[in-house]
């Protein structure tokens, strides 16, 4: 291997939603995987910033949020 700073790379992107997700299931799969071998890297690996792996958090959170606003918001709105 030789590091070449003049080098060009090329990268192909999914160009529909079902190819993206296909991709992103790829991923997740091999991924999951590789942290069942290897347990230390769920929470340390150098692809995924600690910032990210919070988010996973926000969205179970929002939904027991809505949850909890749908069952006051009647009471509130009508006495």
């Amino acid at each position: 291997m030789k590091f070449v700073p003049n080098a060009i790379v090329y990268h192909t992107h999914p160009d529909t939603l079902s190819k993206y997700l296909k991709k992103k299931y790829k991923f997740a799969f091999w991924r999951m995987l590789a942290v069942r071998k290897n347990p230390g890297k769920g929470l340390k690996d150098s692809h995924t910033p600690q910032l990210m792996k919070l988010q996973v958090l926000f969205a179970p959170a929002l939904l027991f949020a809505a949850a909890i606003d749908l069952s006051i918001r009647p009471s509130v709105l009508c006495p």
